[in-house]
């Protein structure tokens, strides 16, 4: 599986893209923690001031929507 598709018209991929690509079965399995490290790296920036509350509120319900997707 690729990670851009039908997206790409040229037949020739950079190699960093298609090593990154290899790795997406692995990712699979670990996106529910990537997505909860992503949430509680948005609440630290926000804390520290790098991004608003609304802001942080926005990322992190997005992030929640990208798991229960993934996960049903």
């Amino acid at each position: 599986m690729s990670l851009w598709g039908g997206r790409v018209a040229s037949s020739v991929l950079d190699v960093d893209f298609s090593l990154l690509n290899r790795s997406i079965e692995v990712d699979r399995h670990l996106f529910e923690q990537d997505v909860e490290c992503s949430v509680a790296w948005s609440r630290a920036i926000q804390r520290s001031n790098i991004i608003t509350v609304e802001e942080q509120f926005t990322m992190e319900k997005a992030l929640l929507e990208i798991k229960r997707e993934w996960t049903e």
